[in-house]
């Protein structure tokens, strides 16, 4: 337990030095119009899930206003609801869709380190040790495909590695409600750990293209709050599940959660940088 405060807290002073994380300045300019009265206006831009075309066209007409991930508001004293998290789910499917699939990823990992451990000892009398042995394994798939998840990402789309990623934790999870001896336990968990692995570079992108200049910390934020409530009402609420039917019925629900989520990702999202 040392060891990991030690690790957490190199890790936050490693995020605290990277470029993302420091205050920007956007710029900014006064103009004076023919009253006399001084306005300010920025330069920081945004993005919403408009057509291009279109976007390009309203930009050009002279009773345009900037876009943003927020819905445009007919009076100054809405700004700050414009501004707030559920008002860029509205103005945003893409965005609506990313954080539920966020949800619904940080969702499985809750699965893996509460009900996973227990499956495994019904199933096959796991020990400590192979519980150890299973996650450790399933942490080294990363090495290998979260640069191939990356790597696609970026070749054929944000879109086109979320989708089938997704549908990988969630058949993973769903055969792990099925099975009942090692070896098919063990394919099961390889398709999931390697679901995750693929998913996880391809979403933080997909997330970043939507967001703007201006709103990153905001955008990044909302997904990340997405993945603390599922961390949150995940443990409790399928160890509960578990205890009150059966373990095979939280891996159900975790892969019908998962595969929910990614068909209305399919549906909805958009990718935000043409590929």
């Amino acid at each position: 337990f040392f060891s990991s405060a030690v690790a957490a807290a190199s890790c936050c002073f490693g995020y605290s030095m990277l470029k993302e994380t420091l205050n920007t300045k956007s710029s900014s300019h006064t103009t004076v119009d023919s009253s006399g009265t001084s306005s300010s206006s920025s330069s920081s831009s945004s993005v919403d899930d408009r057509d291009p075309s279109s976007a390009s066209s309203s930009s050009c007409s002279p009773s345009s206003s900037s876009s943003s991930l927020s819905p445009p508001s007919s009076s100054s004293a809405s700004s700050s609801n414009e501004d707030s998290w559920i008002a860029m789910l509205r103005a945003s499917p893409s965005l609506a869709a990313a954080t539920s699939v966020n949800f619904s990823l940080y969702l499985g990992y809750a699965s893996m380190l509460t009900v996973l451990p227990l499956h495994a000892a019904e199933i096959w009398g796991a020990t400590a040790g192979q519980i150890g042995a299973l996650f450790s394994g399933v942490s080294a798939l990363g090495f290998i495909a979260t640069p191939l998840g990356g790597w696609a990402a970026d070749k054929f789309g944000r879109k086109a590695i979320v989708v089938p990623s997704a549908l990988c934790i969630a058949c993973g999870a769903g055969a792990m409600a099925m099975v009942d001896s090692y070896a098919p336990f063990l394919a099961a968990v390889i398709l999931w750990g390697t679901g995750n692995s693929l998913l996880t570079p391809g979403l933080t992108a997909f997330t970043v293209d939507l967001a703007p200049e201006s709103q990153k910390g905001s955008v990044l934020s909302l997904t990340r709050q997405a993945g603390d409530l599922a961390f949150l009402v995940g443990p409790i609420g399928l160890g509960m599940l578990a205890e009150a039917t059966s373990i095979s019925h939280s891996l159900a629900l975790t892969s019908a959660v998962v595969f929910g989520t990614n068909v209305f990702f399919a549906l909805k999202a958009k990718d935000g940088v043409s590929k």
